[in-house]
């Protein structure tokens, strides 16, 4: 995260919000398995046994570390970009976005 926060130093961006949103995310792929789960037979037929398994290894094991891994973070992060200088009296809008990142937190601290 530390280089993240480093770079949008570098660049016209400025950091609005950073929200740490693992628990979403372990519910969100924790929905999307146990969906694949309930399609698998129809899903099968259409794709085949072994994508079918691949996607529900995939989304188990990054729901299992979500939720197990203290380790694993998911961050996300507003960033936004202001363009040009506001004329006097005029409404400044920025341009902004949202930026995902999963990183594990580093157990040495930033240099």
């Amino acid at each position: 995260m530390h280089e993240l926060i480093a770079a949008s130093n570098a660049v016209p961006f400025e950091i609005i919000a950073i929200h740490n949103d693992r628990h979403s995310y372990f519910l969100t792929t924790k929905a999307w398995a146990e969906r694949l789960d309930a399609a698998r037979v129809e899903l099968a037929r259409k794709f085949s046994d072994t994508v079918v398994r691949s996607f529900q290894l995939y989304l188990w094991a990054v729901a299992n570390c979500l939720y197990r891994d203290a380790d694993l973070e998911s961050y996300r992060v507003v960033l936004k970009k202001s363009i040009g200088l506001p004329s006097p009296g005029t409404v400044h809008q920025p341009h902004s976005f949202l930026l995902t990142s999963f990183c594990r937190r580093s157990r040495h601290p930033p240099p």
